[in-house]
Order: C-alpha cells, then structure tokens, then sequence
C-alpha cells in the first residue's frame, strides 16, 4: 500500500535557489514588495531577487544583449491597452517625465501640428495600464520643452514653450517661467511665483540636490528676442527662495536640449547640447558643488571632461534620451552607419566611395549641404519664439511634417540691436536658394549615379542600392562609462549592447528615458525622417528595454 501524508507539501518546502526563481517572474514592483512582506525568509529571497534583476541588467547594458517590448519586462505578462487608445492619448514628444514609487508620471508635451498639451498621465509599470489623472487647482498652461522632477511626494515643473498655430506666420511662440507643484497625495496643482527667478525658459535641464532644485542652460527670453544661457538657477525649496551661485571662469557654451547626469549631491555633469542654428555641441562637462550649495560666497565650478572612444560614440547626443544605470550613462541613438559596414556588400561600399569622390568634381557634400539647409540628421532645436518676425524658420525639422522648431538666433553686435530688425532685401531669396540648392542636389545624384554604374561595370558587382532608397536604420544603445569622471576627469564611450533577435526598435527623437528596477522604460518620441519605416507600421508610444530573462536553476 502507498503511504500516506499526514500534511501536503507548500512552497516554503522549496530550496531558496527555486523560491527565488519564481520570485524572479514576479513584477519588480510592487508586487516583490507584497511578496517580501510574507516572512523572513521570503524577505531575504526577495532582496536578492532584486539585487539579481538589477545586476543582470547592468550587465546587459554593458555586455549585452538587451530586449525590448511594448507590453512586458520579461518577467510577467500583464493586460495590455489597445494599440489605438494607446497612440490617441500617448502619442507626444518634447514632454517631461520622472519616476516615483512604481509609477511613471509624464506631462504635456506637442504633436507635430503644434498642439501642446497640459493633461498629466500617470504609467502603473507594474500592471503595465496608464490613465489620465484628472486633478484639481491650478493648471499649469499647455506646453512642452519643461522640466519636471520628483521632491518627496510632489511634482515640481517648471518653464516649457508652447504656439498657437504654424499659421498665420507671423505668429510667435511663448516661453514661460510658470512654476507649479502637483501634490500626488492631494492630487493638486499648485503654482507658486518667486522673486529673483529665471526669465521665462524652454529646453533647460534640472536635478535635485537635497531640498534644492539646480536648473542648467535653456533657451531664454531676452525682451523681444531669445537665446540659448548658460546660466545656473537654484531654487531653495523649503525657504521658497531663487538664487543664482557664483560660477568659476571656465564655463561652458550656452545651450538647450542638453542633459543633465546627476552623479551626487555635489557632482553634476551636462552632455552635448545646442547653441543655435548649426551651433552642436558634443562635449561634456563637470560642475562641482560646494558641500553647503546654498553658501553665497562659495563657488561652483566647471571642468571639461577628456573623452575617449569617441568612435563609439553616436552622430549626436542631444535630442536623442539619456539615462543614468550604475556607473553608465545610456543614449538612445540612430545607429551610425559605420557601425553596420562590416555587414554592407561591395555594392553599398562602391556607393559610398562614389559619394565621396563627388566631391573632387565641385559637388558639395552631405556636411557642407547641411550647413545651408536642413540636415535630415541634425533634428530640429527645440522651438522658441521667433527672434525676427519676418523670418520665422519652419524647415529645420528632422520630420517631412511642420514640427516645432527653434529659430535661428544670433548673438547682438554694434550693427544687430534688438527691436530693430532690417527686413530682408530679397523677400524671394529663400525660395530661389531652396530651388538652387534642389538642382544642385539632382546633379550630385546624377554624377553619384553615373560614378556608381562606371565602378560596378569594372567590379562585375551587381545589385546596386537604388539612390532614392532610404538608409535602413535602427535605434541603438550606446554607453558612455563614468568610472574615472571624478578621479581622471575622464568619460569614456564604449560598444553598446546589441538587440536579442532580428527585430530592432526604430529611433526617435524627443523622447523620455526613465530608469525602473532593472529596465528602462521609453515614452513618446518622433520618427526622424531617414526612418525607413512605414508611416502605417505600428508606432508604441511606450517601450520597455530590459536584459534576457535567465533559466531555471
């Protein structure tokens, strides 16, 4: 006869090695902390769990593979909203967003009509659902380009830029310098007017330090016109007090669009950025804070870093999301061309060399185009008011679509003085060189074509890429490492992770990036124009990139 059992067996039976398995699968959220309030022992298994997920992902960042969803982390698989209500309400860039609990907050934003949006919508990640919250007090006015951070349980935001309309043309945007605070428990908005505080401000930057609030560069209004500051604005938030420190003589150039790495307290550091019309930048810089930051005599000071491995480094930084993990700093960016020439045939190659060798006939190449119209791979600035009212610029745009741009901004001199704009003498001067710069344009692609076919007729190389024919592209993960920042002043960009299997997600600009626990979490974005994707292939408003799930023990 069989034996019988006096009691049935139950998970706390389970070595901790399988326990901690399945724990593994469970939502790093807010359900491992349900779970590890069961017992001691549940407790321990979950804080290695969570120690496990974290370093798995941290390893995938630096060694690779990484994947990416639009509805799961790999470690479960909750309900997930329709594509459409999901790409009706979500479907924004330039908005703000920030993390708090196991919940993701994002706020305004534009679409590429010029609309601007003041709607605050809250992400569950552990259910993967998002809702819009429907608060009470002061609203703050539709916008984009803000800033917003987590202070305790309240959401501080400040600046933004918003436009009617694209048309009439003469109409100019709006920086703001509202500051307003969204209580999470109350569920409230509140707006607050200091003294002594910035000018209205669009494209900034800000980290927390402590209660203070350090808020870096911009694009600010100066009277009639705006220009990009390099400025340094705190805010003390429980004296409810702007000040502005005492800054080294080193500095860096003015900017917007840039993004700012908190590394501590008293650590800050600021990559890339853009300083105007055909004004890039891709350095990068250190600011150190005096430990008491609110010290009126002490000084605050830049360094610029050394930067090494800038061949793995992307074409540029700003515009595209940045992310802090561990020691790294990730950048979500188009992956270069280079990157993918050891896979390119002869005919691809043959292509690329005919490009070049244009040049040796007078035809002008990519860069010296982009430097007298829009680049396809410079994305616009973020848009400002107009500086001049005739000459409102609408075409710096990566999208075919009328997107939000930032004029194009010149420093005053003795012959330049605001208010006092000479009109052009030509008003059809940009048209006739938009159409001289398209006939330009076919000749180049005449001889290119023309070169192409001489070289493949004496290679024998056939299946030649078609010239209209856009580049295939792909996001990629790129990864600058911070390790020797303080001792060295050194960052050093080193190979990104590669994507698991053969789909790839396409890049976008003007995106949010937030770190979760053990996953990143990607929200709105614009396609850029190279994008070889079809604008009917479906667009996730929010992707989740997170490390390979691992086996079973």
């Amino acid at each position: 006869p069989l034996p019988r059992f006096t009691e049935m067996a139950s998970i706390n039976d389970l070595p901790d090695s399988i326990l901690e398995f399945i724990l593994y699968h469970v939502s790093p959220y807010r359900d491992i902390k349900s779970c590890s309030l069961v017992c001691s022992r549940w407790h321990e298994c979950c804080r290695h769990v969570k120690e496990k997920i974290t370093q798995l992902f941290v390893d995938a960042i630096v060694t690779g593979p990484v994947c990416f969803s639009s509805s799961s982390n790999c470690t479960t698989d909750p309900p997930v909203l329709s594509s459409s209500s999901t790409t009706s309400n979500m479907s924004r860039f330039s908005h703000c967003a920030c993390m708090h609990g196991s919940s993701m907050y994002v706020f305004g934003g534009c679409t590429l009509t010029h609309t601007t949006f003041n709607d605050l919508w809250k992400i569950n990640l552990t259910s993967r659902s998002r809702e819009r919250v429907v608060t009470t007090g002061s609203y703050p006015t539709p916008k984009s380009h803000a800033v917003m951070i987590v202070w305790n349980d309240s959401l501080l935001l400040f600046g933004g830029w918003s436009t009617p309309y694209v048309y009439p043309l003469h109409q100019q945007g709006i920086l703001f310098d509202e500051f307003h605070r969204y209580d999470i428990k109350l569920n409230t908005w509140t707006s607050f007017v200091y003294s002594d505080g910035p000018p209205a401000t669009a494209g900034h930057s800000a980290t927390l330090h402590g209660d203070v609030v350090v808020i870096f560069g911009g694009l600010q209004k100066r009277g009639d016109s705006s220009g990009s500051t390099n400025d340094i604005y705190c805010l003390d938030i429980i004296n409810e007090a702007w000040f502005r420190p005492r800054i080294s003589e080193i500095i860096p150039a003015p900017r917007y669009g840039h993004s700012q790495i908190k590394l501590d307290d008293r650590h800050v550091i600021i990559i890339s950025g853009c300083g105007g019309y055909n004004q890039l930048h891709n350095d990068i810089w250190l600011l150190t804070i005096p430990e008491n930051i609110c010290a009126p005599r002490e000084v605050w000071t830049w360094k610029l870093l050394t930067i090494e491995g800038t061949n793995f480094m992307p074409k540029q930084v700003w515009c595209n999301p940045t992310c802090r993990v561990a020691d790294n700093v990730v950048v979500l960016a188009r992956r270069n061309e280079s990157e993918s020439e050891g896979r390119m045939g002869l005919a691809q190659m043959l292509f690329r060399s005919g490009r070049q060798n244009s040049q040796r006939f007078g035809v002008p190449s990519a860069p010296l185009a982009a430097a007298v119209r829009p680049a396809v791979e410079q994305p616009p600035p973020p848009p400002p008011p107009p500086p001049e009212p005739v000459r409102t610029n609408f075409a710096g745009s990566s999208s075919g679509q009328s997107t939000p741009s930032f004029s194009k901004y010149r420093e005053e001199s003795p012959g330049h003085v605001a208010g006092h704009h000479r009109p052009s003498v030509r008003p059809n001067a940009s048209s006739n060189r938009e159409r001289r710069l398209s006939m330009l344009s076919k000749y180049e692609d005449r001889l290119r074509a023309a070169m192409l076919k001489e070289q493949i007729s004496k290679s024998g190389v056939v299946g030649a890429p078609r010239l209209d024919q856009k580049p295939a592209c792909s996001q990629a993960v790129y990864v600058l490492q911070l390790q020797k920042v303080l001792s060295d002043g050194i960052v050093t960009w080193v190979p990104g992770p590669s994507w698991q299997g053969s789909v790839v997600p396409h890049p976008r600009l003007l995106c949010s990036l937030m770190l979760g626990h053990g996953e990143l979490v990607l929200c709105g974005g614009k396609r850029t124009e190279e994008c070889d994707c079809s604008a009917a292939e479906p667009w996730p408003p929010i992707l989740y990139i997170y490390a390979p799930r691992i086996g079973p023990p």
